[in-house]
């Protein structure tokens, strides 16, 4: 096990940057290391099963998060740093494109020279707001592996709360197919709510007198924020349930009006106050429309 250590190399990192950024010092510091004759290294950083590294501290109040200096160190021996490293290649093989093996050859083991050599590489960011920047070769597919880990953990809880029945919707927030949007919690369903709510009325306000616009982001000052979560509407998801003038009667509000969104009811009828008991009515005169929604 690697051992607490307080006294360590100095050294600063930018915690504003991309965690491919932040996370090359110290891929450089563990080549280094493997290149030397020390038995052992003081790194802030800890490992997963993955291999994926993660600070162990972070900035406090008051920190400059764009030169922070870590708290807290782990020493690590050159055999514990080879077995992370080889878990960290193997995450990258699997999870990132093929561009991370131009340089790195697919084993199941690795030595203390191949990890120092891998370590040499560098990658220079070729799109976004970060193209032409050059970081650590596996410093940067790390952290991409660790976004597409996070993410596909994010779809298999949101997958099983749409079985379990635990998922929720937000009012108005749909996909392009016009389907309500599932959410994980109730939280995330009304901030969800919130963001269109506010970006309907940035939208509607843009071309009005300046003093009557809605600019910002919709979660400053915290007062408006805290009004939208206040008045945000969301309620269980649901699909199993097909539409029928029976059901129509038994769902949400929400529902019932993202339906006869989807089937083609104008905002006159799914819009302002009793839209649900217009949407209802609106598919008592034309059940056909019943096949539309359940499309």
């Amino acid at each position: 096990m690697p051992q607490n250590n307080v006294s360590a190399p100095s050294r600063t990192y930018d915690r504003t940057a991309p965690r491919g950024t932040q996370f090359t010092p110290v891929c450089n510091d563990v080549q280094q290391f493997m290149d030397s004759t020390r038995k052992s290294v003081s790194l802030p950083v800890t490992f997963n099963h993955f291999g994926i590294m993660d600070f162990t501290s972070n900035p406090q109040k008051g920190d400059d998060r764009t030169a922070w200096t870590p708290t807290k160190f782990m020493t690590y021996t050159r055999a514990q740093l080879v077995n992370h490293f080889t878990d960290m290649i193997s995450t990258c093989m699997e999870h990132c494109s093929a561009t991370f093996s131009t340089h790195i050859p697919n084993r199941s083991k690795y030595s203390a020279k191949d990890i120092a050599a891998a370590l040499t590489w560098t990658y220079t960011v070729t799109k976004g707001v970060n193209k032409g920047a050059v970081r650590n070769h596996l410093a940067h597919f790390q952290a991409s592996a660790r976004n597409t880990i996070n993410r596909n953990m994010k779809a298999n809880d949101l997958s099983e709360a749409v079985e379990n029945g635990d998922a929720w919707m937000a009012e108005g927030v749909v996909d392009k197919d016009g389907n309500p949007v599932p959410y994980v919690s109730e939280a995330k369903a009304k901030k969800a709510h919130a963001r269109k709510a506010h970006a309907d009325l940035v939208e509607a306000t843009k071309d009005g007198p300046a003093k009557k616009r809605v600019t910002g982001d919709w979660y400053e000052p915290k007062t408006r924020k805290q009004a939208y979560l206040d008045n945000a509407v969301v309620a269980s998801y649901m699909t199993e349930l097909a539409v029928s003038m029976t059901t129509l009667r038994t769902m949400p509000s929400i529902r019932v009006r993202q339906l006869a969104i989807k089937a083609g009811a104008p905002a006159s009828v799914t819009t302002g106050k009793g839209a649900t008991k217009r949407c209802i009515e609106w598919f008592s005169v034309d059940v056909a429309r019943i096949t539309l929604a359940n499309r």
